[in-house]
């Protein structure tokens, strides 16, 4: 359920370890060396940074949760997160999460406003649900993880709600990065795939990392 993520800067590596008081999230600077634990995080799993770094959103005790560092508060609750499978902090302010085995991607606001993203898909029954949403730089494509009989990559356009399938045979966990290229997981390798400019379909093969 994604146990670490990497700031968009590249300096500091969040990430959930079992320790003997039970599973907290520490953080390592990545110049130093450098390890904190994070208070407050006691249960957390699934951890991912605010654009600027500086806000940690993570999944305990059914809820979704942000952290804001070098703050004395406890982290603050954002939306109920039954059996969550990953969460994104878009550069738009919004989060999108999987809050459970039975429900499309949602989205929480800053403010705490949740809801169901605009054209996502439902699943199709016992069995279905989506996961691992991520959404590009330019907050225009929305890409998750569809498992079932197949587990598959889609995209989401945000603007008009409409949904492409990307890959459908065993991907998943897709990230879109600054240069483009989508990277994924296939079959226990890294993989790596160039999109057309509306992010519809896949150009040329996708190359093993």
């Amino acid at each position: 359920r994604r146990l670490l993520d990497l700031s968009r800067d590249g300096q500091h590596l969040v990430y959930a370890a079992q320790t003997d008081g039970g599973t907290r999230l520490w953080m390592r600077d990545m110049t130093s060396g450098a390890f904190e634990e994070l208070a407050g995080t006691e249960d957390a799993f699934g951890p991912f940074f605010s654009p600027d770094g500086r806000s940690i959103g993570f999944f305990a005790h059914e809820k979704l949760l942000r952290l804001d560092l070098g703050e004395s508060e406890r982290p603050r609750v954002l939306a109920p997160a039954v059996s969550p499978w990953g969460g994104f902090w878009a550069r738009d302010g919004h989060i999108y999460f999987a809050p459970n085995e039975s429900s499309a991607v949602h989205r929480v606001s800053e403010g705490g406003v949740v809801g169901p993203v605009g054209g996502s898909s439902r699943p199709e029954g016992a069995g279905y649900y989506d996961a691992f949403p991520s959404v590009s730089d330019d907050g225009a494509t929305l890409f998750y993880s569809s498992f079932g009989n197949a587990r598959t990559i889609k995209a989401i356009h945000l603007a008009d709600g409409s949904i492409s399938t990307l890959f459908a045979a065993e991907a998943g966990g897709a990230r879109l990065g600054p240069d483009g290229v989508l990277l994924f997981s296939q079959a226990d390798r890294l993989m790596a795939a160039r999109l057309d400019e509306r992010r519809t379909r896949v150009v040329g093969e996708a190359v093993g990392l």
